[in-house]
């Protein structure tokens, strides 16, 4: 029984942290930065366009995660 109950925690811990990550990425794309995403960041840069719309739709999708949990 102890140690279904410190899976418990460990698992929560997991989730809280996690949607702490999801915050972050949330702050870091709406003040334009897609750094963290490096496949995404690196088209942008080749191709030299401003992801504004590709922003929106990671932030929806970000923050729809977020209610799910």
């Amino acid at each position: 029984m102890h140690r279904k109950g410190k899976i418990f925690l460990d698992v929560s811990e997991d989730i809280v942290t996690f949607e702490g990550e999801i915050k972050l990425l949330i702050h870091r794309i709406e003040s334009g930065k897609i750094a963290d995403f490096l496949a995404l960041n690196a088209f942008a840069e080749e191709i030299e366009i401003y992801l504004r719309c590709i922003h929106q739709i990671f932030l929806e999708h970000l923050i729809t995660s977020l209610r799910v949990g």
